[in-house]
């Protein structure tokens, strides 16, 4: 196993966690069982080496991606999560145009700063401080939009290409 770890860690880590679900199948340990859509959600925990945040409303996320979390990630219920941008979207919404190209120009996208907000907790964890985020989101001159446009269309352009092989691989 140790081998196997070195030479390839997300293989590796793939192991474990089909390993740990199975020994959870076979003991019937709670919402980790027979579920027949419980292994299309361990699908999922094969993505959570590459995050920082985990949402999930389904029993067996909750119970089962807590195993594998490392120190530097974090699980939210998905319910908590719809909460929190709830009143981040009430407090955007109540602010004028003015007030939000204002703070903008001051915080970026960097969220409110709600002390009870896991969104701010978690960008304040994982994210570069609020001062950087400031003149990210600054209103772009037309040529720079212009610009900004131009470089991205072949990318938008590329997109149904790129989905029709997508679906022509399953």
């Amino acid at each position: 196993m140790s081998l196997l770890k070195h030479f390839s860690p997300y293989g590796h880590y793939c192991l474990r966690v089909l390993h740990s679900f199975y020994l959870a199948t076979v003991n019937n340990l709670d919402d980790i069982g027979t579920r027949s859509t419980n292994r299309i959600d361990l699908e999922y925990v094969f993505y959570l080496p590459f995050c920082k945040i985990f949402s999930s409303g389904d029993k067996f996320h909750v119970k089962f991606t807590k195993i594998f979390l490392m120190e530097n990630q974090e699980f939210i219920r998905r319910e908590d999560l719809k909460d929190d941008l709830k009143k981040i979207k009430g407090h955007w919404d109540g602010l004028t145009e003015q007030e939000r190209k204002e703070y903008r120009k001051n915080n970026g996208y960097y969220p409110p700063d709600f002390t009870e907000s896991f969104t701010n907790r978690v960008w304040k964890k994982y994210m570069r401080p609020r001062e950087c985020h400031k003149n990210l989101a600054a209103d772009l001159t037309q040529e720079e939009h212009e610009r900004l446009i131009k470089s991205l269309k072949p990318m938008i352009e590329e997109i149904p290409e790129v989905r029709q092989r997508l679906q022509s691989r399953e």
